[in-house]
């Protein structure tokens, strides 16, 4: 299975720019470290898993000591780059 990457100076334009997974690097690099490491508890999966959206997992990271306000673009966008 190929390796799925971000391209940091991918531009998206329009409404749902905030759910595309390169909005991670809109990120400071520290918020970027954080949610990264976070992401990494979790070992990959190779199918979708029914139990658990993007955006579930993302509001479980806020809601965690040292989490803070992402978008769901930017989650999507650190769980690519934890693996």
């Amino acid at each position: 299975m190929k390796k799925v990457t971000l391209d940091p100076n991918y531009k998206h334009v329009g409404i749902g720019k905030l759910y595309y997974p390169e909005r991670f690097f809109s990120l400071s690099r520290e918020q970027q470290e954080t949610l990264v490491a976070w992401c990494k508890q979790f070992e990959p999966i190779k199918k979708i898993n029914p139990s658990h959206t993007s955006n579930g997992l993302k509001h479980i990271f806020q809601d965690s000591e040292g989490g803070f306000s992402v978008s769901d673009g930017a989650f999507k966008g650190a769980m690519i780059e934890a693996g």
